[in-house]
């Protein structure tokens, strides 16, 4: 068989282009199983980056908002007991103010415990909760007693109560009007109010998750692609199918649910992804989730994002008709090159062979050029072949440089159609604009945590106890340091006088003498009285000429800029913040300077209401020093008068033996129940010292009913002027230091004192008189027993009342009230004659006028056969007696009332000592 020989033009075109079609194919094969490989990490790393990116906005918006809590829940730990409700009055004009500024809050609120607030209330269950809310486009207030009965430990808010730990709930819908259509996603945030670390309340607010679904709304990295929130238990937060949202996801769609895993996944708080077939798109889809931790509160949500697992096959199929059409043409050209010019360029055939194994190799190198000067094909590829490896080494120097950070290098493509170059010039400008929008991120970062780390400054600094100009100058120095300015000034609101208001300057950093001296404005008057009278924010960038200058050592210069800040509470500008810089106050400044005027502001009007409190209380002390002076020349006048007038003095030495002796309790209250007077007998009839009475309210020594509605009885009388107890003697239950209770007589009597309604109080203790009336009772119930008996008993009758007479104290009155009949034992505790005892009418030793008016009452009874009991106060022979009596009515044998016999037991003593 004869052997087949091929010409040169045939084998080179058999050789080389069969081994250039090997070569073509091993690499095709490598870039191919590269460029899948890379497509595949390149999608998922930007899926992940984007999901990320997302879900770190998600953070920062929680976090904001857990952080705006944070502020409300520290200036909740301000309040005192004894001023809490005129410090919550303002305090829930923060909260209002929070909810109007934030349109994504649905309600604002606080809950405080009851026995924190109210001296009073003693359980250690119980709240009072108040806040706004949301109700359509109109802010309403509601306010409501929680756990009145006992906590509830079920409740998120035992929870928070007992752990003392932040909490955000899963979101939920819920409609504050009661009606579905109006229900919207929202999730509690709360935060714990401590003060001296024990748990006195929360403040917390619910948010709208409606601005979430616009952040997955714009998540769309690829076709087809979506994204999703969960919480922490599943519950959906945003999703392109908005009849999932508040649902929870595997009760949606429980196989996807179980196949991922995903609760617990979610709860581990990491990035992970997996493949399922998704039920909404009919497709096989791809989901990343990434992490959205909370750590605050320490809770882990996500945000995932899916897409379509063609879209990864779609990039590679792309990648490789491209490479194998210019294989192909490739392989084409080559041949039929190959077949007209094989003789002649078999020598650079082999070079260009040789290159193109280099170049096959990943071998580029510039300097290693094919040198051939023909005009004809051989040297076209030359050319073309050196064009390559010039291309190609600028291409690797370019992906050299992009891969080390340098963006801004240049690229030149080899022509329009050069798909490798315009491939790296788009990654290029990809790369670029991820790098700007990321240091844009980064900025608008560093804008809110500068932002969020001056208002806390302000609030450290307001929260120091120091007066308003230590407080001013402390808030104007900081501030001008935060925001790089050159000096400022605050002036505060001076209303004392109303018929010269003006803004004074308190306190100024860096001005020269001659603005310190124009320290007073009216409102309207220059560029603080404009800014004041408008109530806006005047900025200035073109400084009027002569306004100010800044002058140092080394000479003086003119600032660029000029900022006026309003400090603003409910509307009314209590104050003006100046400040002059160098450099230009950005928007952001602008915005940071008008919040924390509002901080300022609401602490300037804290502290002027404390000073004008102070004032009065020197006020009230300089009257009270002159009222104590007027006394003092009152008494030296009364020493002259008694000098003068010794028929007095045995008069007024009764009197003061009255006073020294008295046995009654003196107790007097302001219009509030405050107890400011508390006498020697108070002491001993209620147990505590007036150190520790003076200052307290006056239900201490209340029980019942008269104590928990006795703030009501003032608020009613001061109200309306109607006196139902007021100048009357009643019997009300008094209760001891001990807790024991007891009945005591009470006298209340109105008075004034610079103005202010005072009342005073004389109390006794009725234990012993009425066990001594129940004695009496007793006796006299047997002695009218055996005078209903029979007529028969009268000598039996006589001799008793003889004995009654030998061992009590006896009076026999006429219907006149006449005294017609006295023992001897009374006679003698009186120190008077019989003679003149008798025909005394009764009552005469009464000092009691509202006691005398009784007795019309009592004659009444004893008229109508009723058998009375009394106790009755006399002033005789210079000293105090105290009497508990019986009146008895006699009848005659007609039946008739014709005298009335009185026993009487003494208890001064017992009285005494009680």
């Amino acid at each position: 068989m004869k052997k087949i020989r091929f010409n040169i033009n045939t084998r080179m075109l058999v050789y080389l282009l069969s081994g250039a079609t090997l070569i073509y194919l091993i690499s095709l094969g490598a870039v191919i199983i590269q460029t899948v490989n890379s497509t595949k990490e390149d999608t998922f790393r930007i899926v992940e980056k984007t999901a990320a990116e997302k879900a770190n906005l998600v953070k920062s918006v929680i976090d904001s908002d857990l952080k705006a809590i944070d502020v409300l829940a520290d200036a909740g730990s301000t309040f005192k007991m004894e001023t809490f409700e005129a410090w919550e009055k303002i305090y829930l004009d923060q909260q209002k103010a929070i909810l109007e500024n934030n349109p994504q809050y649905i309600s604002v609120a606080t809950s405080f415990e009851l026995k924190y607030i109210d001296s009073t209330y003693n359980n250690d269950y119980g709240r009072l909760m108040r806040g706004y809310y949301r109700e359509g486009d109109v802010i309403k207030l509601f306010d409501a007693k929680r756990n009145l009965e006992g906590d509830d430990y079920a409740s998120n808010y035992y929870s928070i109560k007992t752990n003392k730990n932040h909490f955000i709930s899963n979101p939920e819908l819920f409609s504050y009007t009661g009606n579905e259509q109006d229900a919207v996603l929202n999730t509690n945030i709360s935060v714990p109010i401590l003060k001296n670390n024990e748990f006195v309340g929360l403040a917390g607010a619910d948010v709208n998750m409606d601005y979430f679904q616009s952040i997955t709304d714009s998540i769309q990295p690829y076709n087809g692609s979506y994204a999703f929130i969960l919480s922490t238990d599943g519950t959906i937060v945003a999703h392109p199918k908005k009849e999932w949202v508040g649902e929870k996801l595997s009760d949606v769609d429980s196989i996807f649910t179980a196949d991922g895993n995903i609760n617990k996944r979610i709860d581990r708080g990491k990035t992970f992804t997996f493949t399922h077939h998704d039920t909404l798109m009919q497709a096989e889809y791809q989901y990343t989730f990434s992490p959205i931790k909370i750590k605050k509160a320490n809770i882990n949500w996500a945000l995932a994002v899916a897409f379509p697992s063609t879209i990864i096959e779609d990039r590679t199929a792309t990648f490789l008709q491209t490479g194998i059409f210019i294989g192909s043409l490739g392989l084409v050209v080559m041949g039929f090159i190959i077949s007209l010019i094989a003789r002649s360029i078999s020598r650079p055939i082999i070079k260009t062979t040789k290159i193109l194994k280099e170049l096959s190799d990943g071998k580029i190198d510039k300097n290693n050029l094919l040198k051939i000067n023909t005009k004809d094909e051989v040297g076209e590829m030359a050319n073309s072949v050196n064009q390559l490896t010039e291309g190609l080494h600028r291409t690797a120097e370019f992906a050299s440089s992009v891969g080390n950070g340098d963006l801004s290098v240049d690229f030149h493509k080899l022509s329009d159609e050069d798909m490798l170059g315009s491939a790296l010039l788009e990654m290029r400008d990809n790369l670029k604009q991820a790098k700007e929008d990321e240091a844009r991120r980064k900025k608008e970062e560093e804008i809110r945590r500068w932002a969020t780390d001056g208002y806390s400054m302000i609030n450290d600094l307001l929260r120091q106890s120091k007066n308003l100009q230590e407080l001013s100058y402390s808030i104007l120095s900081r501030i001008i340091k935060y925001v790089d300015a050159a000096m400022g000034a605050i002036y505060v609101l001076n209303d004392s006088d109303k018929n010269d208001v003006y803004y004074e300057m308190i306190t100024a950093v860096a001005y020269e003498r001659e603005k310190l001296m124009r320290d007073k404005v009216k409102p309207e008057e220059g560029l603080v009285g404009r800014c004041a009278h408008e109530k806006l924010t005047i900025h200035l960038r073109e400084i009027p000429e002569n306004y100010v200058t800044v002058n140092s050592g080394l000479g003086e210069s003119k600032p660029r800029s000029l900022i006026l800040i309003p400090l603003k509470v409910n509307e009314q500008v209590l104050g003006v913040i100046e400040l002059v810089s160098f450099n230009k106050f950005e928007k952001y400044q602008v915005e940071f300077l008008e919040k924390a005027g509002e901080n300022v502001a609401s602490d300037i009007s804290t502290t002027k209401i404390n000073q004008r409190t102070e004032e009065l209380l020197q006020q009230s002390q300089q009257q009270a020093d002159e009222l104590a002076q007027q006394e003092e020349e009152m008494r030296q006048n009364m020493e002259e008068i008694q000098a003068t007038q010794e028929s007095l003095k045995e008069s007024q030495a009764k009197t003061q033996m009255i006073f020294d002796n008295i046995v009654d309790a003196i107790v007097t209250i302001d219009s509030n129940g405050i107890i400011e007077l508390w006498n020697p007998a108070a002491e001993k009839l209620f147990g505590y010292s007036s150190k520790e009475a003076i200052g307290q309210n006056v239900k201490l020594i209340m029980y019942g009913e008269n104590a928990r509605e006795h703030d009501n009885y003032i608020k009613r009388y001061l109200k309306t002027g109607q006196r139902h107890v007021l100048g009357k003697s009643r019997e009300v239950m008094g209760m001891h230091k001990s807790g024991r209770k007891f009945p005591v007589e009470l006298r209340l009597e109105e008075g004034k004192l610079n103005n202010e309604t005072k009342f005073v109080g004389a109390l006794r203790d009725l234990t012993e008189m009425k066990k001594a009336q129940e004695d009496v009772e007793q006796k006299m119930e047997q002695l009218k027993e055996l005078n209903e008996k029979s007529e028969a008993s009268k000598e039996e009758m006589r001799l008793l009342v003889d004995g009654v007479k030998d061992v009590s104290l006896y009076v026999e009155y006429d219907m006149n009230r006449k005294i017609i009949d006295i023992n001897n034992n009374f006679l003698n505790l009186l120190g008077a004659k019989k003679s003149d005892m008798l025909g005394v009418k009764q009552g005469a030793f009464e000092t009691d006028p509202e006691k005398k008016k009784e007795f019309d009452n009592l004659w009444k009874d004893l008229s109508a056969g009723k058998t009375r009991k009394i106790v009755q106060h006399i002033l005789a022979n210079g000293k105090n007696l105290y009497f508990s009596e019986v009146y008895i009515p006699v009848r005659d044998q007609n039946g008739n009332i014709y005298k009335v016999i009185n026993l009487a037991i003494d208890i001064t003593d017992t009285i005494k000592k009680k």
